[in-house]
């Protein structure tokens, strides 16, 4: 968990596979994916490296599912958004209608027209939120206001993980930590066809 949590474990990342976009519009199942990730060989022994990695996060979604026994989005809605009043945040599927929903947008021959639409089932713990900019700054306060995580988590994932080779990375557990003209930045930013986000 630690290694998937720091991009550290070597895992392959499904989104770096040659015929993945050939197959991002179809749904999926988490146990699927998580199989056919199984039969790719590492990139490198845990550890060894830092290579964000799409993979990891998608485990760790499947994970969560497996020891709660709910899905991903009924999990995270229970746990972390009813109770901070994230009452615009989810995780997102093509069966829901929201209000107000943004669609992507790309340039193709000089023309703007629709980006691709993943069946967001691909991105599972890698990144299938919905939310909105007031819902995300709920989350920041209750986060850095130490209302979601213990003190001793916090601290550790805003601790750039260490190396098998002793040298710190600028990612801690689910968090790029880095210095902005002398001042300490914690955040993540994201993004796939037509989107763009930073927090």
């Amino acid at each position: 968990i630690h290694h998937l949590l720091t991009h550290t474990s070597g895992i392959h990342s499904y989104t770096d596979r040659p015929s993945f976009l050939k197959y991002v519009t179809l749904p999926i199942t988490p146990k699927s994916l998580v199989d056919s990730i199984k039969t790719w060989p590492y990139d490198f022994n845990p550890g060894d490296r830092w290579l964000y990695n799409n993979s990891g996060f998608f485990i760790l979604g499947y994970i969560i599912e497996n020891i709660s026994g709910k899905s991903l989005g009924e999990y995270l809605n229970e746990t972390f958004f009813k109770p901070l009043g994230m009452s615009s945040t989810g995780v997102y599927s093509t069966t829901l209608l929201l209000d107000n929903e943004a669609y992507g947008y790309s340039i193709e021959n000089g023309k703007i027209v629709k980006a691709l639409n993943w069946d967001m089932s691909w991105a599972g713990g890698a990144g299938a939120l919905y939310s909105t900019v007031r819902d995300l700054n709920s989350w920041n306060e209750a986060v850095f206001n130490r209302k979601v995580l213990k003190e001793e988590t916090l601290i550790a994932a805003f601790t750039p993980v260490v190396l098998n080779n002793k040298e710190n990375s600028d990612y801690g557990y689910g968090w790029v930590i880095q210095n902005f003209r002398g001042i300490k930045i914690i955040g993540h930013g994201g993004g796939l066809h037509g989107f763009q986000s930073a927090l």
